[in-house]
């Protein structure tokens, strides 16, 4: 009698052991799937990579007046023009000729760059049809040609900037930038002046405060400062220290020659002592690159070598520079040159790429934060 007990017992263990094998399955209590179709090779993450240095530039304008004062007031200003001067010249050939319409001059100057030339001519600076300057210039070449008060009147003044080829049948051509004229004269006026800004300050601009002194003022109206048409001061004041925060978007800068206006209304006038410009902007990048080596298993080869199965690159990135820079991605053969965006970023791989062996590299010349950089294996849902 106790033995069938037993057979019975034993029986019965049995068939509920078998029957919660068989509920077990239907209720995913052995679950093997995810290990079977994902796999991560590469999991880090990186603090700051990339050292940055701010440089900065210094635009000085020096001492002025504004308004109803003596002061060095800009004639005329061409960024581009083109001398020249040959046998087949109408009229003398090309240029630059203009007036100034004095009130009591004293001294003046011509400046301009050269860009080019053909031939082998003389440059000429005449006023009133006085010569005062004739050389043949090089290329880079920036004469300054001192205007004597002897040369100047009240009144109309002509000047002539023109080319002299040295020979009959000969011709030259000058091309020249930034023609610039100023006259030390009392008269009511605004002052004018160019600057240049460089594409890579703009690429990386940190800031550009706009600094002046105001000495002595008599205002009945307001002192404006306007750059590339847009006015980014305008204030009646005496005595004090300015400073004006000055941006691409407010003054509307570019790469080049921009231009910039200290203006009041009669019969105000502002004496200005100090006024310069720093340009601020990352000026050195330190580059740091990422790059290892790391093998993979069989198992995990087995899982990027099956068809249903996908390999990607993945990482979170946070560009810390004022500009986006490329980042080059080599895994292997693969390469790749990205723009990537601020947070997560994905890459999926072609078949093939990943391999026992590998080598990864990420290089960017930029100072950047990266999080979460993963390399894995992923089985199609």
């Amino acid at each position: 009698m106790e033995e069938k007990f037993g057979v019975v017992v034993a029986m019965g263990l049995a068939i509920f052991g078998l029957a919660f094998v068989a509920n077990s399955a239907d209720l995913d209590f052995i679950d093997t799937s995810e290990q079977d179709t994902e796999s991560v090779f590469i999991d880090k993450s990186y603090d700051k990579i990339g050292e940055s240095n701010p440089d900065d530039r210094v635009i000085e304008f020096g001492d002025f007046p504004v308004g109803e004062a003596r002061g060095n007031i800009r004639a005329y200003r061409n960024d581009r023009a083109s001398i020249s001067d040959s046998l087949f010249s109408l009229f003398g050939g090309e240029k630059i000729v203009f007036r100034y319409n004095a009130t009591q001059p004293e001294t003046g100057n011509v400046s301009f760059e050269v860009l080019g030339r053909e031939g082998k001519g003389d440059v000429y600076v005449e006023v009133n049809d006085r010569r005062l300057y004739s050389e043949p210039l090089i290329a880079t070449g920036s004469p300054r040609i001192e205007v004597p008060q002897t040369a100047l009147k009240p009144g109309i003044n002509r000047f002539e900037i023109g080319v002299e080829r040295n020979s009959f049948f000969g011709s030259t051509e000058y091309a020249l930038e930034e023609v610039e004229t100023r006259v030390n004269d009392r008269k009511f006026h605004d002052y004018e002046d160019n600057f240049q800004v460089y594409s890579y300050e703009l690429q990386d601009y940190v800031e550009s405060p706009l600094t002046f002194t105001i000495t002595k003022s008599l205002k009945a109206s307001p002192l404006e400062i306007i750059i590339n048409d847009q006015t980014v001061y305008s204030k009646d004041q005496v005595r004090s220290q300015n400073e004006v925060e000055i941006t691409p978007r407010n003054a509307n800068l570019t790469p080049g020659s921009n231009e910039i206006t200290f203006s009041t209304d009669k019969p105000s006038r502002y004496d200005i002592e100090n006024a310069q410009m720093t340009i601020r902007y990352i000026g050195n990048v330190e580059r740091q690159n990422i790059e290892f080596d790391f093998p993979i298993n069989n198992n995990q080869l087995d899982l990027v070598n099956n068809d249903d199965t996908t390999e990607y690159i993945s990482f979170e990135y946070q560009n810390l520079l004022p500009s986006p820079r490329p980042v080059d991605i080599k895994l292997n053969d693969y390469q790749e040159t990205l723009n990537p965006r601020n947070g997560e970023n994905s890459i999926e791989l072609e078949e093939g790429v990943i391999q026992q062996e590998n080598s990864f590299s990420f290089r960017s010349n930029g100072t950047y934060q990266l999080d979460k950089l993963r390399i894995y294996t992923e089985g199609e849902e």
